[in-house]
């Protein structure tokens, strides 16, 4: 694992030469939160994406009523659209493509 250092002289050699003092702050500041974070999630973990989807999910304000465990989030989102075919689903989208751009075309 290279030192401190070492990290610090492969950054500099990477900026270009007319970097300012700020500019080598704010990608020593970057490089300490990148390394924090990567200490923090061999510490303590890391989330898998399903994880944070489902809560995402169940953080909706308005799907808070869900949240009482007998919702499966990832096998209702398997099933959301298991009876449609992908042109039907094309078509529904072209639709309301062409929905968003008059209604955006109407407002300015």
């Amino acid at each position: 694992m290279p030192t401190t250092i070492a990290e610090v002289k492969t950054l500099l050699d990477r900026l270009p030469e007319n970097s300012h003092l700020e500019d080598i702050q704010y990608h020593l500041c970057v490089m300490e939160k990148i390394q924090s974070g990567l200490q923090r999630a061999e510490d303590e973990g890391t989330v898998s994406q399903a994880d944070v989807d489902e809560q995402k999910f169940y953080s909706h304000p308005t799907l808070q009523h869900v949240n009482d465990g007998s919702f499966d989030y990832i096998e209702w989102q398997k099933q959301l659209w298991q009876d449609e075919s992908v042109e039907s689903l094309s078509e529904k989208g072209r639709k309301l493509g062409k929905i968003v751009i008059e209604e955006f075309l109407d407002k300015r």
